[in-house]
């Protein structure tokens, strides 16, 4: 019951049904390895288990006169051997069912820009190639080699060649982790996926070591970076989307705070250069990025993966938070606000010093609600997806409810501010509303290069 292997696993369970106990059992089978099962059955010796087990292990042999049969099995299955006293008795032929969506997995891979995938298995050469062909890992077959073949190329010559196969069998261990090494000299980011014992030094060498948990060998679990829990070859695509997703928000909430925080610093400076003193006080300050500074970048960290994060290729090993284009967005971004924010002052500045600084206040702090939600997607901000993170409509409704109740009510004296008209307001409404036009612009201009 302690073994990893399917093969095991299965005598196991059929020992179950048969109503065998434990010590039963345990005192029928000799051993068990990766790769066979030894028993006694009637006091005959009983091997059963892969070729290498059977006929180089254990020095069984074929029957007389069954050499031509036994050289003819078809290699499109698996096939397990079984030995009575030190001679093959049976062959038992499985055919390797694929799991559902194995193939659209490998799809959504090509898909989503990685740029090989290959298959490194045990199995015979025909057996690899007729399941690689049927998930879309294998379209010519002179990109197949074998463990034999691959041991003639020299470490330098596998590097060259190495992007040509797709398909790897008959290979050992140290194998995989040549063909690992061999794509790493290359300069390309490795994921290796494997659930035995054998695949832990190709694991510990991918640049992401990927092991199957549901049925994996601990010591793989153990040295792998990433464990899939179900086992399941889709949740690699779904892991893939995910982490995208998670960057993604990184990137957007970065982009968000830098261009909100240029604009408060490009709003004194100016203001100070064109006025001879500050649009808004540090209090002022302060209280705005208490509000949009917080909840509102905080949601953002909490947007779903978007759909086109499948569709584009990976960043480099490093990733990218930011290009030229998107610091040019950050530039004009943080212009298109602050220009604003000091037109409000300056319409404000005929009722007052007070209402001018009120009148600021309120488009700085409205203009970064707005373009919290301009930092939602990569695309246009007018989708069915506007309204979609609820923490965002929570943090952006109640910041709101607060700048507004400051502009509009006694209790913005606290804060060196007025009380402004509707008219004002509705000025300041609109003044803060630029930034999505703008940066609407941006997006679209940016799509184009």
């Amino acid at each position: 019951e302690h073994y990893p292997h399917s093969m095991a696993n299965a005598v196991v369970a059929a020992a179950k049904e048969k109503g065998l106990s434990h010590e039963e059992y345990h005192s029928s089978v000799e051993y068990v390895v990766a790769h066979g099962i030894s028993s006694t059955v009637e006091n005959e010796k009983v091997i059963i288990g892969s070729a290498h087990f059977v006929f180089e292990d254990e020095g069984c042999v074929v029957p007389e006169g069954d050499e031509e049969l036994f050289n003819s099995l078809s290699g499109e299955y698996s096939h397990l051997y079984l030995a009575v006293s030190g001679v093959l008795a049976a062959v038992i032929c499985i055919s390797d069912p694929l799991r559902t969506e194995a193939a659209d997995a490998v799809k959504a891979l090509h898909d989503c820009g990685i740029s090989k995938i290959v298959m490194m298995t045990g199995d015979n050469l025909i057996t690899a190639k007729s399941i690689a062909r049927r998930i879309g890992i294998l379209t010519d077959d002179s990109s197949a080699v074998t463990g034999e073949e691959l041991s003639a190329l020299s470490d330098e010559e596998l590097a060259q060649s190495v992007k040509s196969y797709s398909v790897f069998a008959r290979i050992s261990p140290p194998d995989k982790t040549r063909i690992v090494k061999a794509w790493q000299q290359n300069g390309a980011v490795v994921t290796v996926t494997g659930d035995s014992v054998q695949d832990t030094e190709a694991l510990i060498s991918a640049d992401i070591g990927c092991a199957m948990g549901k049925f994996g060998a601990d010591v793989a679990k153990g040295t792998a970076d990433i464990v899939i829990s179900n086992s399941r070859f889709g949740s690699i695509v779904c892991a893939i989307k995910e982490s995208r997703g998670l960057f993604d928000n990184i990137r957007k909430s970065v982009y968000y705070l830098l261009s909100c925080n240029f604009a408060e610093l490009l709003s004194v400076f100016a203001g100070m250069l064109i006025f001879s003193g500050t649009p808004l006080s540090a209090v002022q300050l302060l209280w705005i990025n208490l509000l949009t500074d917080c909840a509102p970048a905080i949601s953002l960290s909490m947007e779903k993966a978007e759909d086109s994060v499948m569709k584009r290729k990976p960043y480099t090993a490093l990733g990218r938070l930011f290009d030229s284009k998107s610091l040019i967005g950050i530039a004009i971004q943080s212009i298109t606000i602050t220009a604003a924010t000091l037109i409000a002052f300056m319409l404000g500045k005929s009722a007052g010093s007070a209402a001018a600084m009120t009148m600021a206040f309120g488009v700085l702090g409205m203009s970064e609600i707005f373009h919290c939600y301009n930092n939602r997607l990569d695309g246009t901000l007018f989708s069915k997806r506007i309204f979609a993170n609820r923490f965002l409509n929570l943090s952006a409704i109640l910041t709101l409810f607060i700048l507004i109740f400051l502009m509009l009510t006694p209790a913005g004296y606290v804060f060196g501010m007025t009380v402004i008209s509707v008219k004002q307001f509705f000025i300041c409404l609109l003044l803060a509303f630029a930034i999505v036009p703008a940066t609407e612009i941006i997006k679209l201009i940016s799509k184009k290069l």
